[in-house]
C-alpha cells in the first residue's frame, strides 16, 4: 500500500514538473496601464525609469510674518517651476491647503468653529513676471484647496 502511494506521488510530481516546464511564464506581458510609458521610453520593462524619463521640480522661497494676537499669518511665496518634460505646460495647480478651514469648504471631518478661517486670501499673483488678477476666473481659478493658473503662451 505504501509503495503504491509513493508511486502515485512520484507520478504526480513528475506530471506537475512536466506541465511547469512545458508552459513557461510569458515574460513579455506588460500591464495595459504601463504600455504607453514603456512605448515612450519613460519606463523600462522592469518598471524602473527608462531612457526618456523626466521629472519636473520646483524651488520655493517663502517669507512669512505671524501675529498671534490677531491670528494672522501674512506672507509671500516665490515658486520657480522647472518643466523638464517634453510637453508644454498650459496650466499649473497650486495647493492652498489652508482653504480646508474656510466656512463653506467641503470636509469629511469635523472642524471646531474656532478653527474656521477665511482661508488663503490672494492679493497678488505673477506668472512669468506678468501680473495675474487673482479674481480673473479665466487665468486664476480657486476651487476648494486648488488654485488653477493658466500659463501664458511663449
Amino acid at each position: 500500500m505504501k509503495g503504491r502511494t509513493v508511486k502515485r506521488i512520484l507520478v504526480m510530481v513528475m506530471a506537475f514538473s512536466f506541465v511547469i516546464v512545458s508552459f513557461p511564464q510569458n515574460d513579455s506581458y506588460i500591464p495595459l496601464n504601463i504600455k504607453p510609458a514603456y512605448k515612450k521610453g519613460t519606463r523600462s520593462f522592469d518598471g524602473k525609469p527608462g531612457p526618456n524619463y523626466w521629472q519636473n521640480r520646483a524651488e520655493y522661497s517663502i517669507k512669512v510674518n505671524l501675529d498671534p494676537r490677531i491670528k494672522l499669518l501674512k506672507g509671500t511665496e516665490n515658486i520657480n517651476y522647472f518643466n523638464n518634460s517634453p510637453d508644454t505646460l498650459t496650466q499649473i495647480v497650486v495647493k492652498l491647503n489652508q482653504n480646508i478651514s474656510k466656512t463653506n469648504a467641503r470636509r469629511d471631518f469635523y472642524l471646531d468653529e474656532k478653527a474656521v478661517t477665511d482661508g488663503v486670501i490672494l492679493k497678488k499673483i505673477e506668472v512669468a513676471g506678468k501680473s495675474v488678477d487673482p479674481n480673473d476666473k479665466l487665468n486664476a481659478k480657486v476651487m476648494g484647496t486648488n488654485l488653477f493658473l493658466n500659463l501664458p503662451e511663449k
